[in-house]
């Protein structure tokens, strides 16, 4: 499907599928900016803070293709107020932070962005993710500058394609909620709004007991 300017090729939803399950990364779309990732592994993870230029340290968020992925992976930390919050915004772009088994914890979202969900569904369902951009800079917001980009960050030492979902509509970013702890609350505020989460919350706290 052509080339980018770092030379990254622009395929679809089923070539990106398999070199996600292949050990490369992707920069895809999704409902708010452009991402990059690949399998969570502590490599890949590497790779990508390399090229963007940021601490290893620093986690990444995880991206499913539904509901069933996040109940079955983060069941430890899977509750009422879990289950309410996801019934009413997911797909779309509210980021989940879970209790995931003992002391870890994970920043999850089952986003809404088509070709990102095909290729989820085709590649296992689950990915690690960040933004696009180099570490401080604005994250890409279509195809473009996704490419530029990449460009700009240099070679990768995986594979990496980029799933051309072209431009994508303004939006702001996802709004993320922490489920970790006594009281659930909102981490960052973005493009699902504060009062139609606290509302949810509201409403699920009497429920939090049965977790």
């Amino acid at each position: 499907m052509g080339l980018s300017p770092a030379g990254v090729r622009r395929v679809g939803a089923e070539e990106a599928a398999r070199v996600l399950e292949g050990g490369g990364l992707v920069a895809h779309p999704t409902s708010t900016v452009y991402g990059l990732g690949g399998r969570p592994t502590a490599a890949l993870d590497r790779e990508i803070a390399r090229l963007k230029g940021r601490s290893a340290a620093r986690p990444l968020i995880r991206l499913a293709a539904g509901v069933e992925e996040v109940r079955a992976r983060c069941a430890a930390g899977w509750s009422p107020t879990a289950e309410a919050l996801a019934g009413r915004f997911w797909p779309g772009p509210l980021t989940l932070v879970l209790r995931a088994g003992g002391a870890d914890e994970v920043a999850v979202r089952v986003d809404s962005h088509a070709g990102l969900r095909v290729m989820l569904e085709r590649a296992g369902g689950w990915m690690t993710s960040t933004s696009l951009n180099a570490h401080g800079g604005a994250p890409a917001r279509s195809v473009d500058e996704a490419a530029e980009t990449l460009a700009a960050l240099g070679p990768a030492r995986v594979p990496l394609v980029l799933l051309d979902g072209g431009e994508l509509v303004p939006s702001a970013p996802s709004t993320i909620v922490s489920l970790v702890g006594e009281r659930p609350g909102i981490v960052r505020a973005g493009a699902v709004a504060a009062v139609e989460v606290e509302r949810i919350l509201r409403a699920a706290e009497p429920s939090r007991g049965g977790r």
